[in-house]
């Protein structure tokens, strides 16, 4: 994998059962490219980010974020992410900024750590 790519993910697959709701995906995003998933309803499209992001183990495949394995090394691998799904977990009331910088918080980073633009 690129170690310049912000994400990578390489045969990104999710069986809920028989059923395969994602399968095979590659990707690469690299520092200033824009990622769009498109799709109709039941495409794979959250479970992809679900599972782009650790919030879901995928079945099988691999995912790196700037060069750190999600699944072998997930913190390291989650510094450099920030990720507010539609509906987040907790707090629905707080804004994009202040969720994030909740979880910041929870996760030990430091307020002049913190960079938002």
């Amino acid at each position: 994998m690129d170690s310049e790519s912000l994400i990578e993910a390489r045969a990104l697959t999710r069986r809920f059962g028989p059923n395969t709701a994602v399968g095979g995906l590659d990707l690469t995003l690299r520092k200033g490219e824009i990622l769009g998933l498109l799709g109709p309803n039941g495409a794979g499209k959250s479970t992809s980010m679900k599972m782009l992001t650790g919030n879901l183990s995928p079945t099988s495949g691999e995912v790196r974020i700037k060069g750190q394995s999600l699944r072998d090394n997930p913190q390291a691998a989650k510094r450099h992410l920030g990720y507010l799904p539609e509906q987040p977990p907790v707090y629905p009331e707080l804004t994009v900024d202040e969720y994030l910088g909740f979880c910041a918080g929870l996760h030990g980073v430091a307020r002049k750590q913190r960079s938002y633009k």
